[in-house]
């Protein structure tokens, strides 16, 4: 294995830990409060660009990682919208 081809893989396992603390804390807390809605959805727009060069470059562990971080993305994106809409219905 070459080495740009190994660090797309240490890339791709610790890239999968940068949203997870994030949606097991909204979950746990039922509360989005604090999160913002844009900034989720700019990261889904950037990640599906890299995702489409990934797919043409043929980069497996990039296909891998960006398909990680939209499913990521619209998870954390489906958390704010019911949190808010279940705090907006609390107020």
């Amino acid at each position: 294995m070459e080495l740009s081809q190994l660090m797309s893989w240490i890339g791709f396992v610790t890239g999968m830990l940068i949203g997870t603390p994030q949606i097991v804390k909204t979950i746990k807390t039922k509360s989005a409060r604090d999160l913002s809605a844009a900034t989720f959805c700019l990261i889904l727009i950037t990640c599906i660009c890299f995702f489409v060069r990934a797919i043409a470059i043929k980069e497996i562990a990039l296909i891998f990682y960006y398909s990680f971080v939209i499913c990521s993305c619209l998870l954390q994106l489906f958390l704010i919208w019911k949190f808010k809409k279940r705090n907006t219905e609390a107020a």
